[in-house]
């Protein structure tokens, strides 16, 4: 999924990141206020009440001002029709294209302005002509922040502190980062304040917090299989049950708890087809295909799965012919 030269000329800044994150949410609810009215009007005024009711349980003397602001937002926010949606989604669009120009007309009125300040006047230019031919039911909003995401994650994964990791914990660390990201980005909303600096969120603050709590879930969960593990190794009652034993207890520890289901696809038909089965009891589905995947695919993998199953988590990663062979 990486690409050296796409990084390297990738433009990336809150605003941009802020824009994308809104008209993903914008582009989510136009979806399914157009396929039930009713249904999504009743989820999202629940939601609102939910989150102005978590709200009232933070209140002390010292936020009680930004709470006070923030469920003053809520009680104010109305979300009933199309064109409240698309009134949103053009007033992200405009503030974004006005940032995008004001930052052009800066270096246009350099008098000799750098090569390095060039080029990113020629990146600018072409993202505000991008942003303008925009609609809000544009496939290239998923597919743009798909490639932000991307790269945003594979950034963090270079810190120093998860140096000491192996590339198989990184792929977890990547799948599980994007299957939190997609399910929790939707919340995000600039317009409320922190608690503790009464400062309006930021998005890649909003989405490093989603991927770092991704990452830690993974080693968490990790961690606890393997104190587990060593645990029955320690245990002077298994020394002469041989290792099978401490295979099998594992194995049934971690299935107490997780049903867990795989299923191996060569084409993308093939593994649409087989999404087809009820999901109802499993706990994590791992998802093996011979096949290149982008964010696209796992997104609608994920859309499908949910309909079956809300609280599934998905794993999803390609291997070769050869292993397939092998299972």
């Amino acid at each position: 999924m990486k690409n050296k030269k796409y990084e390297k000329n990738m433009y990336i800044s809150e605003q941009k990141l802020k824009f994308y994150v809104n008209a993903m949410k914008y582009q989510k609810y136009l979806k399914e206020l157009q396929e039930n009215p009713e249904k999504f009007k009743n989820n999202f005024y629940k939601s609102i009440q939910k989150k102005i009711k978590l709200l009232e349980g933070k209140k002390t003397k010292e936020n009680e001002e930004f709470i006070i602001k923030n469920i003053n937002y809520y009680k104010n926010l109305k979300i009933d029709t199309v064109d409240d949606i698309l009134e949103k989604f053009n007033k992200a669009k405009e503030e974004y294209l006005d940032f995008l120009i004001q930052r052009i007309e800066r270096v246009k009125k350099q008098s000799k302005p750098k090569k390095r300040q060039l080029n990113k006047m020629a990146l600018l230019e072409k993202e505000a002509k991008t942003i303008n031919n925009l609609n809000i039911d544009s496939e290239k909003i998923r597919n743009n922040f798909g490639d932000i995401l991307i790269l945003i994650i594979n950034k963090i994964l270079k810190m120093p502190k998860f140096s000491g990791y192996t590339n198989n914990w990184k792929d977890d660390f990547f799948i599980n980062s994007v299957e939190k990201v997609l399910q929790y980005i939707y919340n995000f909303d600039d317009n409320i304040v922190s608690l503790k600096t009464g400062k309006p969120s930021t998005a890649f603050n909003y989405l490093t917090q989603i991927i770092m709590n991704a990452i830690i879930a993974v080693i968490n969960k990790e961690k606890k299989n393997s104190d587990f593990l060593k645990k029955l190794i320690q245990d002077k009652s298994l020394a002469t049950v041989g290792v099978n034993y401490i295979r099998n207890e594992l194995s049934n520890e971690i299935k107490k708890d997780e049903i867990q289901k795989e299923i191996i696809a060569n084409s993308k038909e093939e593994l649409l087809n087989k999404l087809n089965d009820n999901f109802k009891n499993i706990d994590i589905l791992t998802i093996k295909v011979t096949f290149p995947f982008d964010i696209k695919l796992f997104d609608e993998v994920k859309s499908k799965i949910n309909d079956k199953n809300s609280d599934i988590q998905l794993r999803m990663s390609k291997i070769s012919e050869k292993e397939t062979d092998e299972k």
